[in-house]
């Protein structure tokens, strides 16, 4: 009975988390709020860097700070901060006329409330290791992921609607109705840590907070499934870090989207992604993760192919859209996202599951920001007079890092196989 109200409670947790962070986590909307800022697009790269970079480089000093005792409380408050921060950019921009100490604010916001939500994602996935049952745990942790994205589309399209009537009226006024936006979606934080705050977890054993050492960081790398798996989201991170960049910034600038059009196209794609995501969830339960990733990295591969060379055509565009968009939240994206999140956390030794989570994080938000960093670089480098930003060219480039997926779900789905003989 305990384990069935923790599961009630964990699922209203995350519907209310998903409207909180509906716009203030919207990666549609945080390109449109750059560019209304007025930020070069060569430099959106170094912007959005900082969201992985920061956390990747300061996570891992917090976590032996980290105990058990506090996991729920670390939860709430992390991502009541990570929520609030960046209410506050549409009003720093009205503020802040130097560009400059603008993008030092910015970088800041989006830094601090990026390492306080890998904080968050960190603590809730120890939670759901110790609340969600064995049998069913891909099953009920996709189900979770799903409660935590879908809600927020009932938020995202009416606030898409008002963006886009307010599209033509002056930026000090659209950025003001903006941050107003974020911040009435942002109140439903409150009913979301009430719900957390009634979940019940049982004390182990062998409590995490006295065990948990600096050289403990390392041993994930040391056994070869978790190994295998760390591999996996560095090459993932790196890809979808590169698509990430700019294909949303293409359809506003060079296809003059409209905001409702991007953001209309981002929640039927979340929808079906999700779906996607909770397939891939019993895929896994049946078969095994690498697989699984090899079937996905496929559809990478597919959705590359059509933006590096077919963007022109309608069938090219139609499965850009579906299988890339903005690097996470494709079809493949998504599903890939929420089943390297199950694996992190059921591949991981119970006794250490947060010291395995930790390197997981590491990993997976390292290596976005350097597919993030490497944007700009190659972007500029394809620039002539007569085209300063081919981004079909950048499309290109990217998709011949999207080969490596493939290459290396098969290398680790073949090493599976091997060790199952053997067994």
């Amino acid at each position: 009975m305990p384990q069935s109200r923790n599961i009630y409670y964990l699922e209203r947790y995350n519907i209310f988390l998903s409207l909180a962070l509906a716009l203030v986590a919207n990666l549609q909307l945080l390109d449109l709020l750059l560019l209304k800022i007025g930020f070069a697009i060569d430099r959106f790269g170094l912007i959005k860097s900082i969201m992985f970079l920061l956390p990747a480089l300061s996570y891992q000093l917090a976590m032996p700070w980290i105990r058990r005792k506090h996991e729920l409380s670390l939860c709430v408050y992390a991502y009541s901060i990570r929520i609030a921060l960046p209410c506050l950019l549409p009003f720093l921009a009205l503020l802040v006329d130097d560009k400059t100490i603008l993008a030092a604010a910015t970088m800041a916001v989006l830094g601090i409330g990026a390492t306080l939500a890998a904080l968050a994602n960190n603590t809730l996935s120890v939670i759901y290791r110790r609340a969600l049952p064995e049998r069913n745990f891909n099953r009920l942790l996709t189900r979770m992921m799903f409660l935590f994205n879908l809600p927020a589309l009932l938020i995202t399209l009416p606030a898409a609607g008002v963006l886009s009537w307010c599209n033509q009226l002056p930026t000090g006024i659209f950025l003001s109705i903006f941050g107003l936006l974020e911040i009435a979606s942002a109140l439903f934080e409150i009913p979301a840590v009430r719900a957390l705050r009634r979940v019940r977890l049982e004390e182990t054993s062998q409590p995490e907070a006295a065990a948990i050492r600096r050289r403990d960081l390392l041993r994930p790398w040391f056994e070869p499934e978790y190994r295998n798996l760390l591999v996996w989201v560095g090459l993932r991170g790196m890809v979808s870090g590169l698509w990430s960049v700019y294909f949303v910034v293409y359809l506003y600038e060079a296809r003059h989207w409209s905001t409702f059009s991007v953001l209309l196209t981002g929640t039927v794609l979340g929808i079906a992604g999700l779906g996607t995501a909770l397939g891939a969830g019993r895929l896994a339960d049946r078969i095994n993760y690498p697989a699984a990733f090899l079937w996905l990295s496929l559809l990478w591969v597919a959705g590359g192919i059509a933006a590096g060379l077919a963007l022109d055509t309608g069938w090219g565009m139609a499965l850009a859209l579906l299988l890339i968009w903005d690097g996470t939240g494709s079809l493949p994206g998504m599903a890939t996202v929420i089943l390297e999140a199950a694996a992190a956390a059921r591949l991981a030794a119970v006794e250490k599951t947060a010291c395995y989570i930790a390197g997981f994080n590491l990993v997976s938000m390292l290596s976005r920001a350097l597919g993030v960093l490497a944007a700009d670089p190659i972007l500029r480098s394809l620039s002539t007079p007569e085209q300063p930003y081919d981004f079909i060219g950048f499309f290109r480039i990217s998709l011949l890092a999207t080969l490596l997926l493939p290459l290396w779900a098969w290398r680790w789905r073949r090493a599976a196989n091997e060790c199952r003989l053997v067994e």
